[in-house]
């Protein structure tokens, strides 16, 4: 049996998701959403919550049940990182902004 239909590690995985990699994508965008700046360290952060999900995708892409909660993550991802896109644009197009890349 290949890995990805096994329904335990979907199950897992998906626990996982639920439990950790969700509420820590609300948390980063619930400061968004009050206006900080998402900082070195949550970006390091989302970049590795980002990798485990694109892993994930392979063991849970084939259990419809999980289908909603894999778009609601990847949804929410793109919509942090447009928003960082945008504020960082912004930022570096802004009167007075600095020439150089942080």
């Amino acid at each position: 049996m290949q890995p990805h239909y096994d329904s335990h590690t979907a199950d897992i995985i998906a626990i996982d998701i639920l439990h950790q990699q969700l509420p820590e994508l609300q948390a980063l965008q619930r400061k968004m959403h009050k206006g900080k700046r998402l900082n070195d360290m949550d970006m390091q952060h989302l970049a590795g919550m980002l990798h485990e999900t694109h892993d994930s995708l392979a063991h849970i892409q084939h259990h419809q049940k999980y289908a909603g909660i894999m778009l609601d993550v990847i949804h929410r991802y793109q919509e942090l990182i447009q928003q960082t896109l945008d504020e960082e644009l912004t930022e570096n197009n802004a009167p007075g902004a600095r020439s150089t890349p942080r």
